[in-house]
C-alpha cells in the first residue's frame, strides 16, 4: 500500500528560505564592495555582506506576513474596496519600514554610505528601494494567490474524483439491495403467484417497474444531481412492487410540495432510507403498516423525509441505529462533500416508528430526464 507523502521538517523550509534570498544577497554584496571610487581602499566585505543581508532577508520575513494575509484575505471577484485598502495598506507599510531597517544597517556597518542628515538618509532610502519594494511585494501576492488557486482547483478535482466514487458506491449499494435474494425472490414469487392468477397486466407492470429499477440504478452516465421529481420516480417503481408484496397492509404517502420537485437533489439519496424502512420497519412489523416519503421548502433548505411506523431503532434495529449501513454510511460522505455542513441526514425515533430526514440546501435544476415515470407524476405530490 502506498504510503502518504509526509511533510517536510521545518528546518527544510528554513534552509530553502535562505537559500532562495542568499542569491540576491551575495549580488548586492558584490556591488556593494566593488562599486567605489579609484584607489579608495576596499570596505571589510562582512560589513557589506551585513548590510545587503538586512535589506534583501527583510522581505524574507515579510513574505511570512504577506502570505499570511494572502491564504486569510484572498482577493476574489468582485473585488472588495476593504480588501485592495488592507492590502495597498500594508505594501506601503512594508516599505516605509524596509527604508528604516536598511538604513539602520547602512548607519551602523557601512557609515561611509551614509548621508550627514537622517532624513535626507531616509528619503533616499524609500525613493531607490520604492521601485523593487514594490515589483517584489507584487509578485510575492501574485504568487502566493496563484499557489492557493492552484490547490484550491487541485481539492476540486480530488472532490470530483471522490464524488464520482461515492456515486458509484451508492450505485453498487442500491444493486445490492435490489438485487439481494429476498427481494428478488418476493418480486418474483409474487408476479409468479399473478401469473398463475392469469393477471397479466399486474404482471406486466411489475415486470416493467423491475426493470427500471435496475436499469436506472445501472445507468453509467446517471449524474450526481438531478431533480426530485426523477428521483421520486425512480423511488416509485420501487415502492409499487413492494405495494403489490405487502397488499392491503401497506399504505403509501406522498407528502412533497409542488414547489420541491425541481429541486436538486444527489442521485439515489432516497433509495436507502426508503430500503432501510422496509427491511427493519415494515417487514418486520405486523398488520398493517403505513410508510411516508415526503419533501418540503423551509426557506433556503430542502427537507426529504421518509417516516415508516415500524419498530424504534433502541428495541429493534440496533445495527441502524448504532452502527449505519453501506446505504446510509456513502448517503452521509456524499452529502458532505456535496455541500459540507450545510446538510445532513439524522435517522431518529419518531412517534409511532423511525423518521430519516434528509437536510440540504434548496437549488432549482432542470430535469433532463422528462420520460421517467410519467405515468406515475401525478401521484407524487398527494
Amino acid at each position: 500500500m502506498t504510503r502518504p507523502p509526509s511533510r517536510r521538517p521545518r528546518w527544510v523550509a528554513v534552509a530553502t528560505i535562505i537559500a532562495g534570498w542568499a542569491v540576491p544577497v551575495a549580488i548586492s554584496t558584490s556591488v556593494g564592495y566593488f562599486d567605489r571610487a579609484p584607489g579608495a581602499p576596499p570596505p571589510p566585505f562582512w560589513r557589506v555582506a551585513l548590510t545587503a543581508g538586512v535589506g534583501w532577508y527583510y522581505w524574507a520575513l515579510a513574505a511570512l506576513i504577506v502570505t499570511r494575509l494572502a491564504h486569510r484575505r484572498p482577493i476574489r471577484r468582485p473585488v472588495a474596496a476593504g480588501t485592495l485598502a488592507l492590502y495597498a495598506g500594508l505594501g506601503i507599510l512594508l516599505i516605509l519600514v524596509h527604508a528604516a531597517a536598511d538604513l539602520a544597517a547602512v548607519r551602523t556597518w557601512t557609515p561611509w554610505l551614509a548621508a550627514p542628515s537622517v532624513m535626507v538618509d531616509y528619503r533616499e532610502e524609500v525613493i531607490g528601494w520604492f521601485p523593487l519594494d514594490a515589483v517584489l511585494y507584487a509578485s510575492i501576492l501574485a504568487i502566493t494567490h496563484w499557489t492557493d488557486a492552484t490547490r484550491r482547483e487541485r481539492e476540486r478535482e480530488l472532490q470530483a474524483a471522490a464524488l464520482s466514487t461515492q456515486l458509484a458506491q451508492a450505485q453498487l449499494g442500491a444493486l445490492r439491495m435490489q438485487m439481494h435474494p429476498h427481494f428478488l425472490f418476493n418480486a418474483l414469487n409474487t408476479i409468479t403467484v399473478l401469473a398463475r392468477e392469469h393477471d397479466t397486466e399486474t404482471v406486466v407492470e411489475l415486470l416493467t417497474r423491475l426493470g427500471n429499477v435496475l436499469r436506472q440504478v445501472m445507468r453509467a452516465d446517471r449524474s450526481q444531481e438531478l431533480p426530485l421529481r426523477d428521483e421520486l420516480a425512480m423511488l416509485r417503481d420501487y415502492i409499487a412492487i413492494e405495494e403489490v408484496r405487502f397488499a392491503d397492509r401497506l399504505d403509501v404517502r406522498w407528502t412533497v410540495a409542488d414547489e420541491t420537485l425541481d429541486a436538486a437533489v444527489p442521485s439515489l439519496v432516497l433509495q436507502p432510507l426508503v430500503e432501510n424502512a422496509f427491511r427493519h420497519g415494515i417487514a418486520v412489523k405486523p398488520g398493517a403498516c403505513t410508510l411516508e416519503i415526503g419533501a418540503e421548502r423551509r426557506g433556503d433548505a430542502l427537507r426529504l423525509w421518509v417516516r415508516n411506523d415500524g419498530p424504534h431503532l433502541r428495541r429493534e434495529a440496533p445495527a441502524v441505529a448504532g452502527s449505519p449501513g453501506l446505504g446510509l454510511s456513502n448517503t452521509r460522505a456524499r452529502l458532505a462533500c456535496l455541500h459540507g455542513s450545510a446538510a445532513a441526514l439524522e435517522v431518529t425515533d419518531a412517534p409511532g416508528g423511525v423518521l430519516a430526514v434528509v437536510t440540504l440546501p434548496f437549488r432549482s435544476i432542470a430535469s433532463s430526464q422528462a420520460g421517467w415515470g410519467s405515468t406515475d407524476r401525478a401521484t407524487l405530490a398527494r
